[in-house]
């Protein structure tokens, strides 16, 4: 049972549970505990992290955990481990999941990495799609404009370069100012990432200055990120367009295919049509012949 204080923090996170019998709320956690064998100190634990779980049905939940398994190549008790960590994948659709999987690409990482990168941090997969490809573009852009940046990126394991993308939000400015003063090398990639800002001022006092100089040259940003901006949704938001409008590979095979039975169509029904033609000819010709035989004869 949940104290008076912890229903209400699920409650005030999860209002439409106010909605539901309790006898379809027990069925729910009796079926959440089997599905990811947790006892009941770890079922309360899971539900008071992620309360809007049980807004959602049993078979969404054996989605979500098949989509992640498939990303994991058919582990299902990884996929379920993943989970237990993260329980908001669990509101997770698979197409959710799939997309923010897709995404997750600074330079062309293979099934593989990305897998060691999201058991390490499933949290990215909670990330939306536009979010998760916006802070992988933004980590490439700076990789092919600075050689330091672009070598150190490259030797990170896996679980490194994971912690490079969740920690962007907050270490995008320190890393453009490293690159942009020429001090790539002064600290290393990750002491960079990972530094709090004071720290980081207290070892480069121009940092502040250049700061405010970029605050006040720049558009404002949504929550500070170069990635979220107008200009950058625009950009995002017509690249999205132009993919939508370009056929895939299986619509152009059943396009050319579509035109080749056209094609063909249009032919025997030509061939046809002089058949026809050629059919009439012979039949004029016979009375004609006819006549001229009888002519003869007389």
């Amino acid at each position: 049972k949940l104290s008076q204080q912890q229903l209400t923090r699920v409650t005030c996170q999860a209002p439409a549970l106010l909605e539901y019998a309790v006898e379809s709320t027990n069925s729910k956690l009796q079926q959440l505990k089997e599905l990811l064998k947790l006892d009941k100190q770890r079922l309360r634990e899971f539900v008071l992290k992620e309360p809007c779980v049980l807004t959602r049905t049993p078979g969404k939940w054996s989605a979500s955990v098949a989509a992640l398994a498939e990303l994991c190549g058919g582990d299902v008790e990884t996929a379920k481990a993943m989970i237990v960590r993260r329980p908001e994948l669990l509101t997770r659709s698979t197409a959710q999941i799939s997309r923010s999987f897709r995404a997750l690409s600074v330079w062309r990482f293979d099934s593989r990495y990305k897998l060691k990168l999201v058991q390490a941090h499933p949290v990215l997969l909670r990330l939306s799609p536009r979010e998760v490809h916006g802070r992988c573009r933004w980590l490439r852009t700076l990789m092919l404009n600075h050689a330091v940046f672009h070598t150190a990126l490259r030797r990170l394991p896996p679980e490194a370069v994971g912690v490079v993308i969740m920690h962007l939000p907050v270490a995008w400015r320190r890393l453009q100012y490293l690159a942009e003063s020429a001090q790539e090398n002064a600290v290393s990639l990750m002491d960079a990432v990972q530094m709090y800002d004071g720290k980081f001022t207290q070892a480069f006092p121009e940092y502040a200055k250049w700061r405010c100089w970029t605050d006040g040259q720049s558009e404002p940003q949504a929550c500070g990120a170069p990635w979220r901006s107008a200009a950058a949704r625009k950009q995002q938001l017509l690249q999205d367009q132009q993919q939508q409008q370009q056929p895939t590979q299986q619509q152009r095979r059943h396009q050319l295919r579509a035109r080749a039975l056209k094609l063909a169509a249009r032919r025997r029904l030509l061939a046809s049509r002089q058949e026809q033609q050629q059919r009439v000819l012979q039949q004029s010709e016979l009375p004609q012949q006819q006549q001229q035989q009888d002519l003869e004869q007389q």
